[in-house]
């Protein structure tokens, strides 16, 4: 384990950290990581986290379900290599990725259904996922701009707004499995959309999922559905793209009023 209870903790250029166990950086504390710090345990930071070089490396491995909690600082390079894509990789706190995250094997949750967490990154930052993997739950981009496509929670699953004044921000919570009706053929996969500030913009969308959420439904069929007014789904049928192979429907010029939805 390493606790730091008000110290300065220093990783140097060059130098490698591994922890077994948890690491806390609590309340007083200072962890400057110039170097690359290996956990296998959970990471919490209460106080602050930083680096002098930007180039900070932190990678969750081994073969546990751990949490994640990042705190008010930011990560520059977060890995993802547990054992297994079993093992569970849990947000137990906002976490801000800078540069870029890797996400190689296990699963890596916003804890969608119980808390508000968000898996945070400036539009900049590169999103590198392994085959298959995908971020369940609330992953928010930074310093938006319109007419980019910028990734979210897996490849497949992209935004761009055009037109009107931009968001500051945009938020995708994708939560897998999750039946927005009753018990009707629909996909079971759930899409919120939220940001901050922006006005008269458009936004074109692809719409991510599995192949074992079909639900008997053919891929050459689907679309995407939205909430009415907040009390009847309405269907999307005109403009689509669908990809069978790679798993997604594509929607062009969403309003603000059907994205809310």
């Amino acid at each position: 384990q390493l606790y730091n209870n008000g110290a300065t903790i220093k990783i140097q250029p060059g130098a490698l950290v591994f922890v077994q166990g948890d690491v806390q950086n609590n309340a007083g504390s200072t962890l400057t990581n110039d170097g690359k710090l290996e956990v296998q345990g959970n990471f919490t930071n209460a106080a602050t986290y930083n680096t002098t070089t930007a180039d900070d490396s932190l990678t969750l491995s081994g073969g546990n379900n751990v949490t994640l909690n990042g705190g008010a600082s930011s990560i520059s390079y977060l890995t993802i290599n547990k054992t297994a894509n079993t093992n569970n990789v849990t947000l137990a706190g906002n976490t801000t990725v800078g540069v870029k995250l890797d996400y190689l094997v296990g699963n890596l949750t916003t804890d969608p259904l119980n808390t508000a967490f968000v898996r945070s990154s400036p539009v900049a930052a590169v999103y590198n996922f392994a085959a298959g993997r995908e971020i369940t739950g609330r992953v928010q981009r930074t310093g938006w701009t319109n007419g980019v496509a910028r990734v979210f929670n897996q490849p497949n699953m992209q935004v761009t707004s055009n037109g009107g004044t931009s968001p500051t921000d945009f938020t995708v919570n994708m939560i897998p499995n999750g039946d927005p009706t009753l018990t009707e053929r629909e996909v079971k996969r759930r899409f919120q959309f939220t940001q901050t500030g922006g006005t008269g913009f458009t936004t074109d969308m692809r719409f991510a999922y599995q192949d074992g959420e079909l639900n008997t439904n053919t891929e050459p069929g689907l679309v995407p559905w939205f909430l009415n007014a907040g009390t009847e789904w309405n269907g999307k049928l005109t403009p689509i793209t669908r990809d069978g192979s790679n798993n997604f429907v594509s929607y062009t010029g969403i309003t603000t009023t059907e994205l809310a939805n």
